[in-house]
């Protein structure tokens, strides 16, 4: 015996199906205007949506220093939608569930940075420094063009 010959036949998986299974109808039947979709359309849970939408920003709040205590009370609801999203997709028909887990992780994200930078531990961004100027000033010096005047 090889190695690489199945030990099981394939023919003894295989069944004869019935062209009409007990229970459907017939093909003549479904062609009318009372033809029914047999599969249900999926729905995107809002509240995973909506939990991905307020995380992105609220890690992008939490990155400019100034706005790190607000961005974090954001990455904290973000989180919790994130959960309740998670929840929500345990349905067969609501789907979703990839936005609900990175709504949650980037809000988890966004609380931990705010946090870290409102308590100080961070020496190169607090809560009283305008990430966004200095980073407008650098661009102004290095690459002029890259910042239009007003």
């Amino acid at each position: 015996m090889s190695l690489l010959t199945p030990t099981v036949s394939t023919s003894d998986f295989t069944t004869q199906m019935p062209n009409n299974p007990p229970g459907y109808p017939s093909a003549g039947a479904i062609s009318g205007p009372s033809a029914v979709s047999m599969h249900r359309r999926h729905r995107a849970s809002v509240l995973a949506t909506v939990s991905l939408l307020l995380a992105a920003p609220a890690v992008v709040a939490v990155g400019t220093g100034l706005l790190a205590a607000p961005g974090a009370a954001v990455g904290l609801v973000a989180a919790v939608l994130g959960l309740s999203g998670i929840r929500a997709t345990r349905h067969i028909q609501i789907s979703g569930r990839g936005n609900a887990i990175v709504g949650l992780v980037l809000g988890l994200v966004a609380v931990l940075i705010g946090a870290l930078v409102v308590t100080g531990v961070f020496p190169w961004i607090d809560a009283s420094t305008n990430e966004v100027a200095r980073i407008h000033g650098w661009l102004d010096a290095h690459m002029p063009w890259a910042t239009p005047e007003l």
